[in-house]
């Protein structure tokens, strides 16, 4: 919100007119060690990052599935040993070096 982010401005401009005025002390050790974020940017940031680890753990069942469902259609079509599939079009195919010899 424009708001907070010119609240958050105006308090670390006042935070850097108070260690200008400490004359003598070195400006870089008064620096704050950490700055934190608004409420309302915290609460979106933490709700993507839930919302991504949930999709991340969906995307991982996904992939786990698929890996499931090529390695039974491999048994269930006696696939060679090194065949690889290409993508769901063109099927299994034989490792370079190992086509067939058309006669």
């Amino acid at each position: 919100n424009h708001r907070e982010r010119r609240g958050a401005q105006r308090r670390v401009g006042k935070r850097m007119d108070a260690v200008d005025g400490m004359d003598g002390v070195d400006k870089r050790a008064a620096a704050p060690a950490a700055i934190g974020l608004p409420r309302r940017t915290r609460e979106i940031l933490e709700a993507k990052l839930r919302e991504q680890a949930t999709l991340q753990a969906l995307l991982q069942q996904q992939g786990q599935a698929i890996n499931e469902l090529i390695e039974a259609a491999r048994e269930m079509l006696d696939v060679p040993a090194g065949w690889e599939m290409v993508n769901t079009g063109v099927g299994f195919v034989a490792p370079a070096g190992n086509e067939p010899v058309s006669e």
